[in-house]
């Protein structure tokens, strides 16, 4: 297809998924959006207090602690496992998903078929609402965080360069997410199954090690290693230089370097991948 066709199917699968989630976004943003606002207040402020008694024996100041890790970490860290999850999300809603039209019920994937829009392009326009929201929630965590507990950043921030290490953060991620979405196949039809345990595993995993919440050198020596397997390692490293210490991105050639490779090599291993076995998988289908 070219790209003008993708641009078009692209257009009729939005338009479908903008008829579907009218109503989520609806309520989202109307009726969930207030109790969401009190429930990030409320959890910001029990990490506040919790870091000002924790922090207050160590001479570390609870502002900078609150703001270097637990601030950043809850609202940077579910966009980037949000990366990791989606594909599989995408994969299962494809092929365990279904249409009722004109009496009948047919399968999403032979939907799309039909309808002759290519199965990548229902994949990624069926989690556009879920990444804008996502971002939303991580844009409200840090205004809230800010303008509530007086914590400021750096007055010489380094925005552009945060929203660039986000968005290679997040494409890392998903490298990683289009890898895992591969063992969706191993569960097609274990319809109890409800969450990939892979991936369950690599995102508590990443959360746990990857300097979210606390520094990756409190870790044991033995198991630091591991952290830097995980992109947020090279995330929240260049996050909290370029807001707190207002680094150019000159001095963060380290991180950037480490994220765009990572995020390269992984995205591209990903969709090969994801392209093989899906072809296997239909093969194999078709000769039952």
């Amino acid at each position: 297809m070219r790209w003008r066709d993708y641009l078009r199917a692209f257009a009729r699968s939005f338009k479908r998924s903008l008829k579907d989630y009218t109503v989520e976004v609806y309520v989202w943003w109307f009726a969930y959006l207030p109790t969401e606002l009190l429930n990030i207040a409320l959890g910001l402020a029990s990490w506040y207090y919790y870091t000002r008694f924790v922090t207050v024996s160590s001479g570390v100041s609870g502002a900078e602690w609150f703001l270097s890790y637990v601030l950043l970490g809850i609202a940077i860290v579910p966009l980037l496992n949000m990366g990791i999850e989606q594909p599989e999300v995408a994969l299962r809603s494809l092929y365990r998903g279904h249409v009722s039209t004109g009496g009948f019920r047919i399968p999403l994937w032979a939907y799309y078929y039909l309808a002759g829009v290519p199965r990548s392009v229902a994949a990624v326009s069926g989690f556009v609402f879920s990444f804008l929201q996502f971002v939303v929630r991580a844009v409200l965590y840090l205004l809230l965080g800010t303008l509530l507990f007086g914590v400021e950043l750096g007055p010489s921030a380094n925005y552009a360069g945060a929203v660039l290490f986000c968005a290679l953060g997040f494409l890392a991620c998903l490298g990683v997410g289009l890898i895992l979405a591969n063992t969706f196949w191993l569960f097609i039809y274990k319809e109890d199954v409800h969450e990939n345990p892979f991936t369950w595993f690599v995102t508590t995993t990443a959360t746990v090690l990857g300097g979210t919440y606390f520094p990756v050198d409190v870790l044991p020596a033995w198991l630091r290693p591991l952290s830097y397997a995980f992109p947020h390692v090279y995330v929240f490293k260049g996050l909290r230089k370029a807001l707190l210490q207002g680094a150019a991105l000159e001095s963060l050639n380290q991180e950037l370097t480490a994220l765009t490779v990572y995020a390269t090599i992984s995205v591209l291993i990903g969709i090969l991948l994801l392209r093989k076995v899906e072809e296997h998988m239909v093969y194999k289908a078709r000769k039952v």
